[in-house]
């Protein structure tokens, strides 16, 4: 009787140390996975455009020309024009 009794302490020991070392391990794959998502949230912000990058959001698409000249003086900025003629894939006319 008391051999089962040793060797339930025995097995109850190691079930314990082992449940300790997962729990350790998971703790530094944690650890090491946040510091990694960190690195990757900076090196993204630091490649972000910021509003001053971004002017050609600005741009105001129009289809008429006149429009186009008006939304020009007033916003004291050129125009670019795109004609359709012609086949703009080979650039031929």
């Amino acid at each position: 009787m008391n051999r089962w009794r040793h060797l339930a302490v025995g097995l109850a020991v190691v079930a314990i140390i082992v449940t300790g070392l997962r729990m350790y391990r998971d703790t530094q794959r944690r650890v090491a996975f946040d510091s990694t998502s960190r690195l990757v949230d900076r090196t993204i912000s630091e490649h972000l455009c910021n509003s001053t990058e971004l002017g050609q959001r600005r741009v105001g698409w129009l289809e008429d020309y006149d429009a186009a000249m008006a939304l020009a003086r007033k916003s004291k900025r050129p125009i670019f024009l795109v004609s359709g003629d012609g086949d703009l894939c080979t650039g031929r006319l």
